[in-house]
């Protein structure tokens, strides 16, 4: 087992070759269960880590992760300019961690704890953030598109940039701030929470006019600040923000002139 783990930190070790500032501390005590390594151990992406292996920091600066594995990584801190497309961060937990400029498309973060983390200049084109926990964390996003915060804790958080066209059934919303960030196309539901959250000048106008906004069945109460809205946002069966029926206000439902400044 012992010369497992020696070849395994080699492996790791030599990885950094193929990215920059790549650091990981303690690399024989800190590991627990398997190292599983992949067949092309060429790249930090190939390494896949499971079992929350790492105990200590694990900072890894512009390094290609692409399509490898840091499910159940047990404390991430720096990924800032990393590829981590297609990366599985299923159960990832990185608290206070950056990932600026990261790539994280097409990846899979489901139940990921992100609390306090920094998400400025990040793509999140197609990833599945699905009950993740981003409590407090920091967003202005290149970009979001089909990206799912389904059930996600989006509570403190501070939204700025792209979201477009990204769905958050199921996200809380409470104490947010998400004025003026590009909401183009966005879809909530029911089950979204919005308590004391910021829209002032948040734009939920619909994306080159076709794309719809979906607030169908939502509660909006809670919402304090003026949107940015047109008639591409789909209404039916909302509360609006002043507690009326959208279904009540005019002859299509709507909540437009029933927001709380």
């Amino acid at each position: 087992m012992y010369k497992e783990l020696i070849a395994a930190a080699g492996i790791l070790l030599s990885a950094s070759a193929y990215s920059a500032d790549f650091e990981r501390t303690d690399q024989l005590s800190s590991f627990r269960g398997d190292l599983e390594i992949s067949d092309s151990a060429t790249s930090v992406g190939n390494i896949a880590i499971w079992k929350c292996l790492i105990y200590s920091d694990y900072i890894c600066l512009n390094c290609d992760l692409s399509f490898g594995s840091l499910s159940h990584v047990c404390s991430a801190r720096n990924l800032s300019g990393s590829n981590l497309a297609g990366t599985n961060m299923e159960g990832l937990l990185a608290r206070d961690a950056a990932f600026d400029n990261a790539d994280m498309g097409i990846a899979e973060a489901q139940g990921a704890d992100f609390r306090n983390g920094s998400f400025y200049g990040t793509v999140f084109y197609e990833t599945r953030l699905n009950n993740a926990n981003f409590e407090g964390a920091q967003f202005k996003p290149q970009g979001a598109f089909n990206a799912e915060f389904h059930d996600a804790n989006m509570t403190s958080t501070r939204l700025r940039g792209n979201f477009r066209e990204a769905s958050f059934l199921g996200a809380d919303f409470t104490d947010a701030n998400l004025s003026y960030a590009d909401m183009r196309g966005t879809k909530f539901n029911q089950f979204t929470t919005f308590s004391n959250t910021n829209v002032q000048g948040t734009n939920f106008r619909g994306v080159n006019g076709v794309q719809v906004t979906f607030f169908a069945n939502a509660n909006l109460v809670g919402m304090v600040g003026i949107p940015k809205l047109d008639s591409n946002i789909d209404w039916q069966g909302a509360t609006c923000p002043d507690g009326s029926a959208a279904n009540s206000n005019g002859t299509t439902p709507t909540c437009e002139g029933h927001f709380v400044p």
